[in-house]
């Protein structure tokens, strides 16, 4: 879906950068998120002391992730891979926040979980590869509606409404499109007189799998084998050191970490401390 949104923020011939717009005012965007979550740390020098971390903590380590886009990033790249980071980023955001007040409140806002499902649905329609990851954080989001919660049937669904539009749109326009809801996956796939033969789906399903692995290499070499896992190591060595090993090693320690306070503190702990190692499913999961 961003490049239909890139396309309709384009006024040919006049004006052909709507991918930079996009960009840089998503980027604002997810900024703007960030910096609302660390307002009370700025009125109070004590907040963070005090605060549960997963209020702030979370909201400023994005932060430095998104200067750090904002100063690297090609902003004005057609590629969906900034847009899906910065969706992901703001989403995960969004979950600690709703699971810091599950835990110490043992509640969860309703606007809160409506801006995380219309931001799960719609980040799957940006990337496919973002489904499990958002898939994880709606699931965790809907089952502690569901123990804390006394809403109503009519309205679950005037909050599920929303993001099923979104992938029901999706859905339908991928049937109109290819007849594959998922394409380039085969899943759903209705074979119709405008239908793209499966044969080809399959195909660039193949190209799309090989070229995450090692690019400009024909799939028959890459899949099916591990002969492409050292040239891609060297790759995310050399060329996304700070974009992928880094962040890597941080997320592995203080996973490690996480864990360990959680087995150390078991003989004083409660129920909310022993849940938050709910944060780390989201990440493992995608």
């Amino acid at each position: 879906s961003f490049f239909t949104y890139v396309a309709a923020l384009n006024f040919y011939p006049f004006f052909m950068h709507g991918y930079s717009v996009a960009n840089s005012f998503l980027l604002l965007l997810s900024i703007a998120t960030a910096l609302e979550q660390l307002i009370p740390a700025f009125h109070s020098s004590s907040f963070a002391f005090h605060a549960d971390p997963l209020k702030w903590a979370p909201a400023l380590l994005t932060l430095t992730a998104f200067v750090f886009l904002a100063l690297t990033a090609d902003l004005s790249s057609p590629s969906p891979d900034l847009t899906s980071a910065l969706l992901l980023m703001t989403l995960f955001i969004g979950f600690t926040h709703i699971l810091s007040d599950y835990l110490q409140e043992n509640r969860i806002l309703t606007d809160s979980a409506a801006f995380t499902f219309l931001l799960g649905a719609t980040s799957v329609t940006i990337k496919l590869s973002n489904l499990i990851f958002s898939s994880v954080i709606i699931l965790l989001v809907l089952i502690g509606i569901w123990k804390t919660s006394k809403l109503s049937a009519r309205k679950l669904v005037y909050l599920a409404m929303p993001p099923m539009l979104i992938v029901m749109l999706w859905y339908g326009r991928g049937y109109l499109l290819s007849g594959a809801p998922l394409y380039p996956s085969t899943i759903g796939y209705l074979s119709m007189e405008w239908s793209v033969p499966i044969d080809l789906v399959q195909e660039e399903a193949r190209w799309v799998y090989s070229w995450a692995r090692q690019p400009r290499v024909h799939w028959s070499e890459v899949l099916g084998n591990w002969n492409w896992l050292n040239p891609w190591l060297s790759r995310m060595l050399t060329e996304q050191l700070a974009t992928f090993v880094i962040p890597l090693v941080i997320f592995l320690l203080f996973s490690v970490i996480n864990l360990a306070l959680v087995v150390l503190a078991r003989t004083k702990s409660t129920e909310p401390i022993n849940l938050r190692w709910l944060i780390l499913l989201p990440p493992l999961a995608g």
